[in-house]
């Protein structure tokens, strides 16, 4: 899967798209998105609640001067999970920024 990429931050949101299977198999159940902070790559965790068809999440609640790295798993109905390239890190600021080419972020909740 390709990296997902961060399309804006403002206040403690930011907006996380990825590429989705254009003709997805039966077999997949969705995506779930994952969040590693400060550069820890060993520290994923998932960020919604349970897996997505879409393609894009909001994620409420990075913390300014917080450094976010994501990454899109592939869950299957067999249990297959494929992982995800990680996206770029971003740092998190008070400015709001648009357009950005990938990215990372957020503490400790998880939405859904």
């Amino acid at each position: 899967m390709p990296s997902p990429r961060v399309t804006y931050t403002r206040d403690s949101k930011v907006n996380v798209t990825w590429e989705s299977e254009e003709n997805p198999s039966k077999a997949l159940l969705g995506y779930v998105l994952e969040v590693s902070v400060n550069g820890e790559e060993d520290s994923w965790r998932p960020m919604l609640k349970d897996p997505t068809m879409n393609s894009e999440a909001i994620i409420e609640g990075a913390i300014v001067g917080n450094q976010y790295m994501f990454r899109v798993n592939q869950i299957s109905s067999g249990g297959l999970l494929i992982c995800g390239s990680p996206s770029i890190p971003v740092l998190i600021t008070n400015d709001e920024v648009e357009n950005m080419e990938t990215a990372d972020s957020f503490d400790d909740d998880i939405i859904g």
